[in-house]
């Protein structure tokens, strides 16, 4: 197990749509971890609220149970947060639409190091580390095995979260799919994207 992907880029758009109470609304992926079949340890997730100024910076990991049905996330809030409504507070702390910033997913052996960094290059330049094994079960949530034993890769990319169902409590957003002139879609710059294996 292991590779490093690293990132500098902007989020341009997020869809304006949706079930702000389901934090898929509005929100992006712009890098992850996926594993064999449906297995995703790593999600990173920028999320702007429509009548927010500034957006967030999050990464979720997800529990890996022997039944695949018992899967959920465990959100992480690198700037600003993850469960955001529209009734909140525009988070000062997070991130604007067309904000550069850079991660770096590096994994050695087991060991997965997060690396985020924003306002590139000025006098206010931040950076924020995170660490995890990925090789054990998360303490505190008993159904998660790891992924020791698991094929992973490194993905980027500007995956929009925001669809139309509404079945699923968490994944279903209900987003009206309503075109570019209405909002509803992502978009993403990359600046600078390099893989090593």
């Amino acid at each position: 197990m292991g590779g490093k992907l690293s990132a500098t880029l902007a989020v341009d758009w997020v869809s304006t749509s949706g079930d702000d109470t389901k934090f898929p609304a509005h929100s992006v992926v712009i890098g992850q971890i996926h594993g064999l079949g449906k297995t995703e340890p790593l999600k990173l997730f920028y999320r702007k609220l429509p009548n927010h100024k500034h957006g967030s910076l999050f990464w979720n990991y997800e529990i890996r149970p022997a039944d695949q049905s018992q899967r959920y996330d465990i959100p992480n809030d690198v700037w600003g947060s993850h469960q955001l409504t529209s009734e909140s507070k525009d988070p000062i702390d997070g991130i604007e639409l067309g904000e550069l910033i850079s991660y770096v997913i590096d994994v050695k052996g087991t060991i997965m190091t997060l690396t985020f960094t924003r306002a590139l290059g000025t006098d206010k330049e931040e950076t924020r580390v995170f660490t995890h094994d990925l090789g054990k079960g998360l303490a505190g949530h008993p159904l998660d095995r790891g992924y020791a034993d698991d094929a992973l890769h490194l993905k980027a990319g500007a995956y929009n979260q925001c669809n139309m169902s509404t079945e699923n409590p968490i994944w279903g957003p209900g987003c009206s799919n309503d075109g570019l002139d209405a909002g509803d879609y992502a978009q993403v710059s990359f600046y600078r994207l390099d893989l090593q294996q």
